[in-house]
């Protein structure tokens, strides 16, 4: 069994101020840093990272080669890539003194994927394989069903939540990976238990998969009801800690772990990248994760009652 992730691949440019300039102001930066982002590499680093291989198709320009350098740092297949004459999607990221942050973001080459390229990435895989997809690149309705012809798996991250998310065919994702307020979005419900039955009703053959910040996390496929906990960390910085959960619940899952194993070693993974500063630098080894000496806190108001 395979799993390929089709996602975003994007340079951050972070940027340290004062203040946000006033239209017409120049202002000058304290001082700027690159990271590699993109919830398509964050997500592929926390597969690989979790024990289990992946491959990873999407989109860069010719100024993206760093992108696929980091890749292949984590051994991640990156033959699937395509390199076009747009250039690589980026953030630009202003934060203040406060800490607070403004964020332009260019979805450059992540937002011009063909069908035909799509195609061609596909038809490297069959029947019973596994696709990892986010909403950072176009394509996806093509992307889900060729994928469901051909017999993927299909695990969708529905993040960051749009519109045009429910504009997609969601009946034919396997596992669909969210927050509360991507949850909230996809029923336009008010309130998280309300959600969640409204996605037991119009996709009963979905898995569930909603993490639930300091409440932990809850799994639902038709009569099981999971939920788990947290760990105890001082909280640094919480980029990329729903990439590394959904990276590494998968990739352990694939791995032949039980659910509930698979929510234990996700979880204990996103605890320990909220205690560091950064993204997909922050993301542990199965290593790290195994051998982390962190305190569980159980959930304090799940399971829900459905």
């Amino acid at each position: 069994m395979k799993i390929l992730n089709f996602g975003s691949l994007n340079f951050d440019y972070v940027y340290q101020i004062q203040h946000f300039p006033s239209p017409g102001e120049t202002i000058s930066a304290l001082n700027r840093k690159r990271f590699f982002g993109g919830k398509g590499l964050n997500q592929s680093i926390a597969v690989q990272s979790s024990g289990y291989p992946i491959f990873h198709a999407g989109q860069i320009g010719q100024d993206g080669n760093d992108l696929i350098n980091v890749l292949k740092k984590h051994k991640i297949d990156t033959t699937l890539i395509n390199i076009c004459d747009i250039p690589t999607g980026h953030a630009v990221i202003l934060i203040d003194s406060s800490g607070e942050n403004c964020i332009v973001l260019d979805g450059g080459a992540n937002q011009k994927i063909t069908k035909d390229y799509a195609d061609s990435v596909l038809e490297h895989f069959e029947k019973g394989d596994i696709l990892i997809l986010q909403n950072e690149i176009n394509c996806l309705d093509h992307i889900i069903n060729q994928s469901a012809k051909r017999g993927l798996n299909i695990v969708f991250n529905p993040a960051p939540f749009n519109k045009n998310v429910l504009k997609l065919p969601l009946e034919k994702i396997q596992y669909l990976c969210m927050n509360t307020t991507e949850c909230l979005g996809i029923s336009g419900k008010k309130d998280i238990k309300s959600a969640i039955s409204w996605l037991l009703t119009n996709f009963p053959e979905t898995h569930l998969l909603i993490t639930l910040g300091k409440h932990g996390c809850i799994y639902i496929y038709k009569n099981t009801v999971l939920s788990y906990g947290i760990y105890n960390v001082p909280v640094v910085d919480t980029t990329a800690a729903g990439d590394t959960f959904i990276g590494y619940f998968i990739g352990r899952l694939a791995l032949g772990d039980s659910i509930e194993k698979s929510l234990e070693t996700a979880s204990r993974a996103s605890s320990l990248v909220v205690s560091k500063a950064g993204a997909s630098n922050s993301i542990p080894t199965i290593e790290e994760v195994f051998s982390s000496d962190i305190k569980y806190q159980k959930p304090d108001i799940l399971p829900f009652n459905f």
